[in-house]
């Protein structure tokens, strides 16, 4: 399945697009810049958000490689969000520390 449009822009370029955002808000986190942290934090968890809902919508729909690229993406921007939720709570996380990626966090809905 071709999902290019007339611009030469795909559906892979957009869902680079806003995991880029989100991981830019989540790698910011703890900001040195004078930004409020949970205003990152939160843009991070709208765009995960988005882009689960797009996984949802588009099922069955995608190209195995944009679907398996999709899921891949999704689940590592849970991962990193579960990992910067606990060090915003806790402190940080040490390498090899206490988060199992088998416990992934379930963002609100």
């Amino acid at each position: 399945m071709n999902t290019e449009t007339n611009s030469g822009t795909n559906f892979s370029d957009l869902i680079f697009s806003l995991s880029a955002t989100a991981a830019t808000c989540l790698d910011s986190l703890p900001d040195r810049e004078g930004r409020d942290p949970e205003t990152l934090f939160n843009q991070a968890e709208e765009i995960i958000k988005m882009l689960i809902c797009l996984k949802e919508k588009t099922q069955g729909n995608l190209a195995v490689e944009e679907e398996a690229l999709l899921q891949d993406l999704v689940f590592g921007l849970q991962i990193w969000y579960g990992e910067k939720k606990k060090e915003m709570a806790e402190g940080p996380v040490l390498a090899g520390g206490e988060f199992e990626p088998g416990n992934l966090p379930k963002l609100d809905q």
